[in-house]
């Protein structure tokens, strides 16, 4: 929903790698400083971008047509998958 609110703001995936043997939860109090944590970037997209690879005109015409409640019900539809693709690169890049 922050992508949409903001939808000119590039949105980058970002995966950490190896923080669960950097400081693991509830055992180490003090981060293990000799671990090694990995970051890697992705390739940012912005709202309308997705929004672009995902939605004809005439389908966004349509969408504005609708009463209220159905658009709010296509929008959290179209929220969810948004992120579920944004949690799919990140995932790829060696996230958890």
């Amino acid at each position: 929903r922050l992508a949409a609110s903001y939808p000119d703001v590039p949105v980058v995936p970002i995966a950490l790698t190896g923080t669960r043997e950097f400081m693991t939860p509830s055992k180490h109090k003090l981060p293990r400083l000799w671990r090694r944590v990995g970051i890697s970037y992705g390739k940012p997209i912005t709202w309308w971008e997705w929004l672009e690879k995902k939605s004809s005109p005439s389908e966004l015409q349509a969408l504005a047509d609708k009463d209220d409640h159905e658009v709010k019900a296509a929008l959290s539809s179209m929220y969810r998958e948004f992120t579920d693709e944004f949690m799919d690169r990140i995932k790829g890049q060696g996230a958890p």
